[in-house]
């Protein structure tokens, strides 16, 4: 079920999410809130161990769309040994 009246954060730039073990990003997580003036996005455990990677791309796709943000960097798995930095 999406989050019909997610919070906005208007002045948050710069965010970290730490889905590590019983961590794990919620299908419905991306929909509770917009950020509008994000611009750096930290993910260093990915979406963690219970999401699959393709929900949470299309998750994290529509956040961002619905956001309307302009992200500058997107740090994913930097934890892990296949880091991607975009």
């Amino acid at each position: 079920m999406q989050n019909t009246n997610p919070v906005t954060l208007a002045k948050l730039e710069v965010a970290t999410l730490n889905f590590k073990d019983e961590f794990t990003a919620p299908p419905t997580f991306f929909t509770s809130f917009l950020a509008p003036g994000l611009k750096e996005l930290n993910m260093p455990y990915g979406f963690g161990a219970e999401l699959h990677p393709e929900e949470g791309w299309k998750a994290l796709a529509r956040f961002l769309e619905r956001s309307g943000c302009t992200l500058r960097t997107l740090r994913f798995c930097d934890a892990l040994s296949n880091s991607v930095r975009w």
